[in-house]
């Protein structure tokens, strides 16, 4: 046992200038994840509660006159009906199931509220019948077509379609990544700009085609499953229609989609695995092309392994799979450890009485009425005190009753 060991020992120490580098990269990567995706969340809860906050804040001069925000969602640059955080699914006509509905149920996470793989349309109800089963919702940051070219470009969009009545019966809106529709960005991992297509199919789901646990409020006869697409730009290898010796600038690029000859098709329908795994990718490719840092070393130092040594010796793959394992072991041990350190945090702060993130921000929107610990346990006490003093006096008048009203002096010193 003993001499296998160190056989083992001796071979690892022999190959490892040539796996060190795979190990390093997938045992960082791995934890770096781990640490990306605790951020991410708790990033997109906390927009998710500054977004309620300026919902109750949402100010207006009463009567029938819409509020400042309603005032928006209709009166803006594109002409378009605005789609927030809290109204997507009606303003689109979808559906989620009743287990995803209800966000007083603790149990259930907040970003099951922008579900896309459940999404349904329900036939019988004839305000959403009626709607468009083709439909397209732009992503923006800034929603201001004067500054953003991409928001220009969508513009040019819109006046095209208006223009050919077959696109005009699709339907169109749009979010603001940047505003009120932060939360459901941060949900679907994707970034500005972008196109999110939705299609509502033509026959009704199977009962095996849903997950199971899940309900819907009608009958499977009466839905019809959405499938969604999310078109990020600038486009990258997509098909435009457009000669290749054309590069094809921002309106082309989205026109392209909306107007082709079923373009959208090219994207693969919306996975959350994916999206994750392209801001991931996205996030790591920063850290090792940064010029100057140690990363970005050792990242030059394995591209020159990989094409003087491991590809001519063709052990490319395996350390391929290696770095794999390392990074998806290294990944659950470092989002374990988050949680843990998360939920310990969370644990001490109920213990001295601290507010948990987004406590004070629903505070101020009036959600919850937080007070300082110290000022809790005073009044805490002193409510005791007076419902106390409350209970003795209702005592008092009971026994001074029940005497005929002769001891009454007795019956409030016990008070």
């Amino acid at each position: 046992m003993w001499r296998l060991l160190r056989i083992f020992q001796w071979l690892f120490l022999l190959t490892l200038p040539v796996t060190m580098f795979p190990i390093f990269g997938g045992i960082f990567t791995g934890i770096t994840f781990g640490i990306w995706n605790t951020q991410h969340i708790d990033k997109t809860s906390n927009t998710f509660v500054d977004e309620v906050k300026d919902l109750l804040n949402d100010w207006g001069v009463g009567g029938n006159v819409p509020t400042f925000r309603e005032y928006l969602d209709t009166h803006n640059d594109f002409h378009l009906k605005r789609v927030n955080s809290n109204d997507w699914l009606p303003k689109l006509g979808f559906i989620l199931p009743n287990e995803y509905s209800d966000l007083d149920d603790p149990s259930i996470s907040i970003d099951k509220y922008a579900n896309l793989e459940t999404l349904m349309r329900d036939t019988s109800c004839r305000t959403y019948a009626q709607m468009p089963r083709e439909q397209w919702l732009y992503l923006s940051y800034l929603a201001f077509p004067s500054i953003d070219q991409w928001d220009n470009a969508f513009n040019g969009v819109l006046e095209y379609v208006h223009a050919h009545p077959t696109l005009n019966q699709s339907g169109f809106h749009f979010a603001n990544c940047g505003d009120t529709a932060g939360f459901l960005c941060g949900v679907w991992a994707t970034r500005n700009p972008a196109l999110l297509h939705f299609k509502v199919e033509d026959d009704p789901p199977k009962m095996e085609d849903i997950e199971d646990g899940l309900t819907y409020p009608f009958d499977l006869e009466h839905l019809r499953p959405v499938t969604v697409r999310i078109i990020e730009f600038p486009l990258k290898e997509e098909f435009t229609g457009l000669p290749l010796s054309v590069f094809p600038g921002h309106k082309q690029q989205m026109l392209s989609i909306v107007a082709g000859e079923r373009f959208y098709e090219q994207i693969e329908p919306y996975d959350p695995w994916i999206q994750m795994q392209k801001r991931f990718t996205e996030h790591m490719d920063d850290l090792w092309d940064t010029e100057g840092t140690i990363l970005n070393h050792i990242n030059k130092i394995d591209s020159w392994m990989i094409d003087h040594v491991t590809k001519p010796l063709g052990i490319e793959p395996v350390l391929v799979d290696m770095g794999s394992f390392l990074m998806l072991f290294s990944a659950i041990a470092s989002q374990l450890a988050c949680n843990v350190i998360k939920g310990t945090s969370y644990l001490v702060g109920d213990f001295l009485g601290r507010p948990r993130p987004g406590d004070l921000s629903l505070a101020e929107a009036g959600i919850n009425n937080y007070e300082e610990p110290e000022d809790r346990f005073w009044g805490d006490m002193m409510g005791g005190v007076a419902e106390g003093f409350r209970a003795g006096l209702q005592r008092a008048k009971a026994e001074q009753s029940s005497a005929g009203g002769n001891d009454t002096s007795i019956s409030i010193t016990r008070a």
